[in-house]
């Protein structure tokens, strides 16, 4: 499906700015875009980049499937509404984030005079593969009321903050600017770790952001595939090896395994399943 959109396809482990990656123009959207496949990945969440020309608009869309945007440049607003004529509106700059809760009509309207670049990550190859048809993905007449029913403050920031086990969690489906939310204390990851957990459009699609002093590293761990990791500030690496290295690649011999990815805000990348992965500041 990708290939047959006639975009282009930016394929590795990670990119160095997102901001500087090739697009084109792509019909479906109105707007102009690319493919982010990452290794990672690993067919449970997908990405694209989005571009909307200064004072324009894309078109409306719906999917289902679940879609997290982050705001790269520029400035603007997102209407959202459903078939029970519930709609919204709220305005976002660089680096907010937010979710059109799944299967709503969705319209992303750039308010500035420079172009709007955005990530949108999503679980769309998990819907494409269950479901196999693209006009049943895109044109389902069917609303999610347990996600969206119009709520009047419904993309307000969320004042919702609990913990559950060790994970710092925070309910809300708007996050005006990431670089500046709280975040909070995770001392297990890391001396002087901050991390917490966002949830958010009532997704299974979610998120945390995290942050770690000057010249610090944050531990290594693994997981399963899909986490797509956008740098928002700093710069710094991560480095990247498949866990039957174990957890000293380098002493071990195995140090031309490990992938060095290098990073400034805007970069991407994406761990692969069981993969090491360390955070250097």
């Amino acid at each position: 499906w990708m290939k047959n959109q006639g975009l282009p396809i930016h394929v590795g482990h990670g990119m160095a700015d997102l901001r500087a990656l090739e697009i084109a123009p792509y019909a479906r959207t109105g707007g102009k875009a690319a493919f982010v496949q990452l290794h990672g990945m690993q067919g449970i969440t997908g990405g694209y980049i989005g571009e909307i020309p200064p004072g324009d608009a894309l078109k409306p869309e719906r999917h289902l499937y679940e879609k997290v945007v982050c705001v790269l440049n520029g400035q603007g607003a997102t209407e959202v509404w459903d078939d029970h004529g519930h709609k919204r509106m709220f305005e976002w700059a660089k680096w907010s984030l937010f979710a059109p809760p799944m299967n709503t009509f969705h319209r992303l309207v750039n308010g500035s005079r420079e172009p709007v670049r955005f990530l949108a990550v999503t679980n769309a190859p998990l819907a494409f593969d269950i479901y196999r048809d693209e006009k049943f993905v895109f044109n389902c007449p069917y609303s999610f009321t347990d996600r969206f029913q119009g709520e009047q403050d419904y993309f307000n920031v969320g004042n919702k903050r609990y913990v559950s086990g060790m994970i710092n969690i925070w309910e809300t489906n708007f996050i005006p600017d990431a670089r500046k939310a709280q975040i909070d204390a995770q001392e297990q990851k890391g001396a002087g770790v901050n991390i917490t957990q966002f949830e958010i459009s009532n997704n299974t699609l979610i998120g945390h952001l995290a942050e770690w002093p000057v010249g610090r590293y944050h531990k290594a761990h693994f997981h399963g595939g899909g986490a797509v990791l956008v740098v928002l500030r700093s710069q710094g690496y991560s480095l990247l090896w498949p866990n039957h290295l174990g957890t000293r690649p380098y002493e071990n011999g195995f140090g031309e395994q490990v992938v060095r990815v290098d990073w400034v805000p805007g970069s991407v990348f994406s761990p692969p399943t069981n993969w090491f992965h360390q955070h250097f500041n």
